[in-house]
């Protein structure tokens, strides 16, 4: 079953029992992601993102990241976030790269919020999102939001 795999290839990873194999790490992802696990939706656009284990492929890190954010994770909307900011394996889009940097920063997640203080801060798509967010578009809230995502 998926959180079998998805088990399986965290054992890889680290080598607990098994020797270190980024790429069975991945193939078990790959079978756990496509039966909608999140984790491994998530772990595997990492891996395609840096290459690890696998080659390098950014529009399916970018599909896997959209995956796991689709279901509410918040990793996974903070990856594919930086893919839409970035152009990386999705056509650039500052509007939905700020929506979904929201969704992580709306969830505590620290580096979807501080993406999301570099879009407020640079006015990156979020002008809209600046205004209901934070209900001005002075640079204090914009501070708050940073305060509160410093560890």
């Amino acid at each position: 079953d998926a959180c079998g795999q998805c088990l399986l290839a965290f054992c890889f990873v680290a080598a607990r029992g098994v020797p270190r194999d980024d790429k069975e790490a991945a193939r078990y992802f790959r079978l756990a992601a496509d039966q909608s696990d999140v984790n491994s939706q998530f772990k595997l656009g990492l891996l395609r993102a840096g290459g690890d284990g696998v080659p390098q492929y950014l529009a399916e890190s970018a599909r896997y990241f959209r995956l796991a954010a689709d279901q509410g994770y918040s990793g996974g909307q903070h990856g594919y976030a930086i893919g839409l900011a970035l152009g990386q394996g999705v056509p650039r889009d500052d509007n939905e790269a700020a929506r979904y940097y929201r969704l992580a920063a709306d969830q505590g997640h620290a580096p979807g919020q501080q993406g999301l203080v570099v879009c407020l801060t640079f006015g990156r798509g979020c002008l809209e999102i600046k205004t209901r967010l934070l209900g001005t578009t002075d640079s204090q809230p914009t501070r708050t939001l940073l305060r509160r995502s410093a560890p």
